[in-house]
Parts: structure tokens; sequence; C-alpha cells
């Protein structure tokens, strides 16, 4: 069996896709295992009803494609934690799992730039056009500081950082946000260039309170990324209301997480944690994760 875990992007969501630097760090508690037994045919099966069945079915006929694989009678079974649709990088987790599986089971030996290389064309599959980072940070399952077709920086943290994931419960799609955003850029390219021209520092000077510990500029540099994201056209009525609870409390820091419209957001803490859950339920919160970074 093999597993993949979850991710969230702390800094430079949608800006990261026009090649702006972001941070992503891996969520471990949450994974996608995937398993291969023998079969009378090619099979896939997953256990989550949410799952596409056709968009799997397309994955794993590219990584056989191009894994060159022939006469495969196979059932590849499919079980995640991961929400899916939520911007914790689902469809990459399934991905990066399903390849690692296969080279488990066809003795393969797959190096980490090999599962790269197919779980981002896998990728396209979902997003249509991905930046990479979701695929990256999970291959790596480390903290990373990414830049599209720049050598990866991996962070080190002096202290642990603690943050609550919360779900709005609302599903969205990534390649039809993306798309919209797009559009956008294409017709006022000086205004979208400004947003993420913003979102390119904000994600440089994270970069430096992360490594110096820097809580408070940390957190206010998270509100300010959600503000731009709320400029993008990308949060909803759902996640400010998530964000501005999380503030209201004193939380250090809060913003939505992913494609946006729906979906997770997050909170940094250092104290309050229960006073900030029961705000947060209040507000809508579906489902509270608690990790660190």
């Amino acid at each position: 069996m093999a597993e993949a875990c979850a991710k969230i992007i702390l800094f430079g969501e949608h800006s990261v896709v026009y090649g702006k630097p972001a941070i992503a760090v891996p969520v471990k508690e949450l994974v996608t295992r995937v398993q291969i037994k023998p079969y009378k045919t090619l099979s896939v099966m997953s256990s989550s009803p949410e799952n596409d069945q056709e968009k799997l079915e397309k994955i794993v006929e590219l990584i056989i494609t191009l894994l060159k694989i022939n006469n495969i009678n196979i059932r590849i079974e499919i079980d995640s934690d991961i929400p899916i649709c939520s911007g914790m990088g689902s469809s990459a987790s399934l991905s990066v799992s399903i390849i690692k599986e296969f080279s488990d089971y066809f003795n393969l030996e797959l190096s980490n730039k090999k599962i790269l290389e197919i779980s981002y064309e896998c990728e396209k599959i979902f997003h249509g056009k991905p930046s990479g980072i979701d695929n990256t940070v999970i291959v790596a399952e480390k903290p990373i500081y990414y830049e599209k077709n720049k050598k990866i920086e991996f962070l080190e943290f002096i202290e642990q950082y603690n943050i609550l994931i919360c779900d709005t419960g609302k599903r969205t799609s990534t390649k039809v946000i993306v798309k919209d955003l797009r559009d956008k850029y294409d017709k006022n390219k000086k205004r979208y260039e400004y947003y993420f021209n913003e979102m390119s520092g904000i994600a440089k000077n994270a970069k430096k309170a992360l490594e110096k510990n820097h809580l408070e500029m940390l957190g206010k540099l998270m509100i300010k990324n959600h503000e731009l994201l709320k400029k993008l056209g990308v949060s909803s009525k759902e996640l400010d209301m998530l964000v501005d609870a999380a503030v209201k409390q004193d939380a250090l820091g809060a913003k939505l997480i992913g494609a946006g419209r729906g979906g997770n957001m997050i909170v940094l803490y250092d104290k309050n944690k229960e006073q900030l859950k029961k705000a947060l339920e209040n507000n809508g919160a579906e489902t509270i994760f608690e990790t660190t970074i």
C-alpha cells in the first residue's frame, strides 16, 4: 500500500500560477491510501462517492501510458481522509499515491523526480494549467518555498506553528476558478499583475517571518494575503465570515486556502484555541482540524 499526504498553501494561491513565489506545507495527518491487487481486468475503485470515476480512470490510463506498462489485470483500491475540492491537494495526493503504488507493485523504483513529472501531467486532468506546487510539496513531504521553473527551497522552522483548518462545506472547481481568473487577467493585466506582485512580496516576507519565528508579522501577512485574494474575486461570504470571526477572537492570522470560493481556510493562533473553535463553529465551520507546521 502506498500513501501520499495532504497540503496547505500558506501564501501565494493563484499568484503562483503566474510565476510568483508561494509557500506550501504538508499535512501529514491526512492521507490518500492506494492498494493494487491482482484482478481479472483493470478496475479502479474509490471509497469516496465524491470522487469523479471518469477522471480516476483517465488518471490511471495516463499513468499506465507514461510508465509503458502493458497487459494490466489489476484492481486499484483508493481510500482518502482528504476532503475533495477543498484546497488541501486531494487531486495531487491521489495522483502521487497511485504512482507510488504502481512503482511498488511493478518494482519500477521510480525516483521522486519521475513521480513529480508524472503527477504534474495528472494534475492537468483536474486543473488544466496547474502551478506544480501541490504535487511538489506532497512528494517532498517538507515545507517548501516554490517558484515555477526555479530550484525548490526547503524551509526549516525554528518553532512549530499552531494551525486550525476550517471547512466551509462548500465545494468548488479549481479548474473553473483558475480559468475565470485567467479571463479577468487577460482583460486587465495591469490590475491583476499589481495584485500578483503584492502577493509575491507577501510570500517573500512570510518566508523571513517563518524562518525567524516572527508570529505577529506572519499573522498580519496572512490577513493581507486574504484581502488580496478577495480582490481577485476568489473568496466567498462563507470564507470571509470565518476569517473575520478568527480575527475578532485575537487569532494571529487567517486566510482562505486553495482555489477559494469555498473549501477551507486556515487560522494561525497561539492562545484561546477553544474560544476560537467555538467562534468558528458559530460562523459556519462544518469541521475544524488541528495541526502544527
